[in-house]
Formats: C-alpha cells, sequence, structure tokens
C-alpha cells in the first residue's frame, strides 16, 4: 500500500473525519454564535476532543456554506418575482394590443374611413427598462376628412372665430 505525501512533505493519513457528537456539538455552537471567540474555541476544543484549528476551519467553511444557501435563497425569491413580473408585463402587453384594436375599430367605425394611431416611443407598450414615460404625442390621421359632419367635431371657437381660421386641404 502506498502513502500519500501531505503538503508538509510528511506521510498523511486517511482523513479523519468528526464523529456525529462532535458535529452535533460543532452545530449547536455555531447556532448560538456564528463567530468562535479565542476562548470558546478553546472550551469547545477541550470538550469535544478537537483541536483548536481544527474548529477554527470547521466554523469558516460552516459560514461560507451558510452564505451560500442564504445567497441561493436570496437567488430563487428574486427569479421568482421576475418570472411574475415578466409575466404580467407579457400580460400588459397584450392587453395594450388589444386596446390599440379597439382604439383603430372604433376611429374607423365613428369617422366612416381607415384611421390610424401614432404614439410616441415613450408611450410604446414595448417600453425599455426606464419604464414608460407619459406624454400626450397622439396624432391621429383620418383620410377623407370632408366625409366627417360638422357636428361631430366640438365647436370650440365661435362662427365668427372660425371664419378667420386658415384653410387646409
Amino acid at each position: 500500500m502506498e502513502a500519500h505525501e501531505s503538503r508538509g512533505g510528511g506521510v498523511d493519513e486517511k482523513k479523519k473525519r468528526f464523529s456525529q457528537d462532535q458535529l452535533e456539538s460543532l452545530e449547536r455552537s455555531f447556532q448560538e454564535e456564528v463567530k468562535l471567540e479565542p476562548d470558546r474555541k478553546m472550551k469547545l476544543s477541550k470538550e469535544i476532543g478537537l483541536q483548536p484549528r481544527q474548529i477554527a476551519v470547521w466554523f469558516q467553511n460552516r459560514r461560507a456554506r451558510s452564505k451560500v444557501k442564504q445567497l441561493q435563497h436570496l437567488y430563487d425569491t428574486l427569479k421568482q418575482e421576475f418570472d411574475a413580473i415578466s409575466m404580467e408585463k407579457i400580460d400588459l402587453q397584450q392587453q395594450v394590443r388589444e386596446l390599440r384594436s379597439m382604439l383603430r375599430e372604433q376611429a374607423v367605425r365613428n369617422h366612416g374611413s381607415m384611421a390610424y394611431m401614432t404614439v410616441s416611443e415613450e408611450e410604446a407598450a414595448e417600453s425599455t427598462a426606464e419604464g414608460v414615460r407619459s406624454c400626450n404625442n397622439h396624432i391621429f390621421n383620418v383620410e377623407n376628412v370632408d366625409q366627417i359632419s360638422a357636428s361631430s367635431i366640438p365647436s370650440l371657437w365661435s362662427s365668427s372665430q372660425a371664419a378667420h381660421l386658415p384653410s387646409y386641404p
């Protein structure tokens, strides 16, 4: 049988595992306090029969495992929240498409012509992570304007003021 050499250059015996009692004692001590004070380390060393350095290394490794578990839990929580928000965004985008379609259909019905709406980039449903900025940049283009009756347009000016307005083709 061949002996393994340790880092120190000597012959390394098979790595000894901690007993179940030692592990339980270390775990209880870890639950009480994550950091290990020197006097507490010495006391624990005498109680469970391990070298102070072994106890210090075990505590360091246990803190690292604890942090990994905590980060994994946080990641899982954030991922669930992200997935829920992503689904909500998809639903909202679908609602926006449906509402735009309804607006187009209503414009066609109300004006008896082909109408379309241009919405500024700030209001697009496929907005970037910056968020949707509110803006009143709506443009309605309507063909066959002369088909719209004067009664369907609210009168904002008196008839004498309207006579002085320029006429557009």
